[in-house]
């Protein structure tokens, strides 16, 4: 028994002590970010931070949500590091609370099921890097999946229930509402040509690509809707109802077209999970789509409604755009991932692979393959794609069931704008691959987090009860 308790205040002052290594480290690059980043501002944002710091301590749902405060600016770089305010935030937060967890005394809750396909990925993902072409774009890759599996484990230790859930989805629409209503102000520049195949001056905000907004605006209108059914106050609802206004204007007007698709696949899923859901599309996007409709009727010379007109019409011509031909593509992934079924040519590498002198787009030199599962299978093999279709699997079937099964109809629709917003992600695969981009990466594995904190606290419960389906 000696023995026992002596090896246990060991294994606790280790892990205390690698903790406060690993939280001072992470700490440490927020700060020098923070100070090279805003200069004198940083006398008054320092205290702020350890202030924010202190409070996760108490209340760790506060550290989900500090992820989803920085989006805005996650995309820039951290002077005097190879790093993103995003990433260096994420790392941060991760540290704090995993100083917390080694110092406060409780049983800690264990892993959601899903999250072992998730790391099986990341594994799989290593093993890859090795063997890519070029070794400093896999690591770089490598290090976004990392990270954006710290900010899925970031959420599953900051959030101890649905109601914290609900809290971090309140935060991350208030910055979601912020990035896409500014985005909309460059809306009167569209320039269409190619019988709308290509458009000049899409909207971008604060993303670099279009398509990237309109990945965003598509989770965002997808997790809106969830928390405008599932709403328990009069200002959640508001806030949802903005939310959706918003990204839905800014997922039009990106022109996205993988991003219109994606929405309506996680749409699909919502009305079907949700019979509130039936009800809103009949009371009120509906008349919505028609009083839109007459306006195009009305207004056929007006810009915008003439390049989305245009656009609409070439979501089935995916090789009309000369200088992003998707059929080629698709068979240049094709032909990669023959070449190398197992490990792939390194995460980030279809660039380079599409760009050699045996490829057939050498001319093109695409980014990615233009469909998620196809860019994941020639970068990091078969395995890694099948793992993926595992993840997606487990855990749409976990969050179906748990969203026929909880009690309460609120709670039931905010997970359903959890799951539609992951199946968009799926959706959009088909035709288009918009996570090269940290901050989305970022995003689409912190809202699986969420998920992810749905499914370990109610899973296994609702699966041994006997309660009925949600009634709404």
């Amino acid at each position: 028994m000696a023995t026992d308790f002596a090896a246990q205040v060991v294994v606790q002052r280790v892990g205390v002590g690698a903790a406060v290594v690993f939280g001072s480290f992470a700490v440490g690059l927020a700060v020098g970010a923070v100070g090279a980043f805003a200069g004198p501002l940083a006398m008054v944002g320092l205290p702020l931070v350890a202030l924010l710091a202190v409070a996760m301590l108490e209340r760790p749902w506060l550290g989900a949500a500090t992820v989803g405060l920085v989006l805005p600016v996650g995309l820039q770089t951290v002077p005097g590091l190879p790093l993103q305010v995003i990433e260096v935030v994420v790392l941060a937060v991760a540290g704090v609370l995993l100083l917390r967890a080694a110092v406060v005394r409780g049983t800690p809750k264990p892993w959601a099921r899903p999250v072992g396909w998730a790391l099986a990925i990341l594994v799989v993902a290593i093993a890859a890097t090795p063997s890519a072409l070029d070794p400093g774009l896999a690591l770089k890759q490598l290090f976004t999946l990392g990270v954006s599996f710290v900010a899925m484990l970031v959420v599953l230790g900051a959030c101890t229930s649905l109601h914290d859930v609900r809290r971090v989805v309140v935060t991350v629409m208030i910055v979601a509402v912020g990035i896409t209503a500014s985005s909309l102000s460059s809306a009167n520049r569209l320039r269409s040509a190619y019988g709308g195949n290509v458009v000049d001056n899409r909207l971008s905000g604060v993303f670099v690509d279009p398509n990237e907004l309109g990945g965003f605006a598509m989770v965002v209108v997808l997790l809106a809707t969830g928390l405008y059914l599932g709403a328990r106050t009069g200002r959640q609802r508001v806030l949802g109802a903005v939310g959706m206004a918003s990204s839905s204007a800014a997922l039009l007007l990106s022109l996205s077209r993988g991003s219109w698709i994606g929405t309506t696949f996680g749409g699909l899923l919502l009305v079907t999970l949700l019979p509130g859901a039936r009800r809103f599309l009949l009371t009120t996007i509906v008349p919505v789509l028609m009083v839109a409709g007459a306006f195009v009727a009305l207004q056929p010379d007006n810009l915008q409604v003439q390049v989305v007109t245009q656009r609409l019409g070439t979501v089935a011509d995916p090789g009309g755009n000369p200088y992003d031909d998707r059929p080629a593509i698709w068979a240049e992934g094709r032909r990669e991932v023959v070449e190398q079924p197992w490990n792939g040519y390194g995460p980030g590498n279809f660039p380079v692979a599409s760009s050699r002198n045996s490829s057939a787009i050498v001319s093109v030199n695409a980014r990615h393959a233009h469909d998620f599962l196809l860019t994941v299978a020639a970068e990091i093999g078969l395995l890694g794609a099948a793992l993926l279709i595992g993840f997606t699997l487990a855990t749409g079937s976990a969050l179906c069931r748990v969203i026929r099964r909880l009690p309460d109809r609120r709670d039931a629709a905010l997970v359903g704008g959890l799951a539609a917003s992951l199946f968009a992600v799926v959706g959009q695969g088909l035709i288009d691959f918009t996570l090269r981009n940290v901050v989305l990466h970022v995003l689409v594995w912190f809202v699986a987090g969420l998920a992810m904190v749905v499914v370990r606290d109610h899973g296994d419960t609702t699966r041994s009860t006997s309660r009925p389906g949600v009634r709404y």
